[in-house]
């Protein structure tokens, strides 16, 4: 499978690193993906990677490309910045520095559930795409604050 526009290949041809810098607008998250297998024999057996980019601060209004599946983090840039500019405390900032947290996606067109599984802590959104929602930061700065989707390119969350 070719990797999308803006991909290269990297040193492992299941995992792209996109072509541009990361964006000073927030932290970026570098992930494969890793779609469920859907036979029963083989429960939760992987198949090959697919790409992902996400800017966390920026989502799809309209999300043509399926992102269920796996995704497992591979990078994570300036990350701990953001969470300065956040305002979350040093111990917290540094907690969430070591952490290499997964991804279960489950989409149903404009409408998804992301799964956060950490050795910290696991933490669910539950979103339609293009409207407004409340995001429960419980546990993590205590803090809740609304939350929307918006586009950036149909290919990447």
């Amino acid at each position: 499978m070719d990797p999308p526009a803006g991909f290269v290949r990297a040193g492992n041809p299941a995992v792209a690193a996109p072509q541009s810098p990361p964006s000073p607008e927030g932290a970026h998250f570098r992930a494969a993906h890793h779609p469920r297998s859907t036979d029963s024999r083989c429960p939760g057996s992987l198949q090959p990677s697919r790409p992902l980019v996400a800017n966390w601060l920026q989502l799809l209004p309209e999300m043509p490309v399926d992102f269920t599946g796996y995704w497992k983090m591979l990078v994570n840039e300036n990350f701990e910045e953001y969470l300065r500019a956040l305002d979350v405390n040093v111990a917290l900032r540094k907690i969430a520095n070591l952490l290499k947290p997964d991804k279960e996606i489950v989409q149903d067109g404009d409408h998804m559930i992301i799964r956060t599984l950490s050795t910290f802590r696991n933490y669910i959104m539950d979103f339609q795409v293009g409207k407004e929602f409340e995001e429960d930061l419980t546990g993590i700065d205590d803090r809740k604050c609304m939350a929307g989707v918006q586009s950036r390119d149909l290919s990447s969350l």
